[in-house]
């Protein structure tokens, strides 16, 4: 029944196009009946193009050939005022998109790759609810950057500070330099968020000739609690969370 379902409508679509809409509408026909059998009559509403991205592999995958732009430092959703340059890029599909940023801070270091603040955010994962699930994020990011080896959550520090949890990994390399990657997830009670954005996840690859809580500052709560207009202020009625990988607790 799905299929003759399918072969009536591909025909009906595709009868008022052109020759090339034709065969598009032929192309696109069987992944339609796919969807169908596969998710219930209910998938015919959705578009040729929903169905394409359906079949695409991965979310990391559309992150690696999402173009980005620069945008001005004063439109970073954090307060970074040693940041050098600011990106960025959509990706995900348009019922669900995901927004970055990446800010680019000064290295003063001699240890390679950049100091960078990776800012994530999108609605909720409803396969993970607000839990913060550290490997994709790090596949959609380009993976671990240097000089950090493959991580995983049970090998990671964590603090509390004004906006909740927030975890990190710690590499002590010469004399007296450091370099953390650290992480945290945000939600809308914590501060206000982008634009169709249910909750937020930051990275920062930050590595200092100095101290430790010099290394960890873009990722606590004055620099992350900032949002344009606040001047740099937290919210009063903001809500603590456990650690990135726990819900918000009301």
């Amino acid at each position: 029944m799905f299929a003759g379902f399918v072969r009536a409508g591909a025909r009906a679509w595709s009868g008022g196009r052109d020759a090339a809409s034709r065969s598009a509408g032929r192309a696109c026909a069987p992944a339609m009946l796919r969807a169908a059998l596969a998710l219930g009559v209910a998938t015919m509403a959705a578009s040729c193009d929903e169905l394409a991205y359906l079949e695409r592999p991965t979310l990391a995958a559309a992150a690696e050939v999402a173009p980005a732009s620069v945008v001005e430092t004063g439109r970073a959703w954090v307060h970074a005022p040693e940041a050098i340059l600011v990106t960025a890029r959509i990706f995900g599909t348009p019922r669900a998109p995901v927004r970055e940023q990446r800010i680019l801070l000064p290295n003063k270091t001699t240890v390679p790759g950049d100091n960078v603040i990776v800012l994530r955010a999108s609605p909720y994962d409803s396969t993970a609810g607000t839990a913060f699930l550290l490997q994709p994020f790090l596949e959609q990011a380009g993976g671990v950057p240097p000089p950090f080896a493959p991580i995983t959550e049970s090998g990671l520090m964590s603090r509390d500070d004004a906006l909740g949890g927030y975890v990190w990994k710690e590499e002590f390399l010469g004399v007296g330099t450091i370099c953390v990657l650290a992480f945290r997830r945000l939600t809308r009670t914590s501060r206000p968020l982008p634009q169709g954005a249910d909750v937020m996840d930051v990275m920062v690859r930050n590595c200092v000739d100095g101290t430790l809580d010099e290394a960890l500052a873009p990722i606590t709560a004055p620099r992350v609690g900032f949002f344009a207009g606040s001047e740099g202020h937290l919210r009063r009625d903001s809500v603590r969370t456990l650690s990135p990988f726990a819900a918000p607790r009301l």
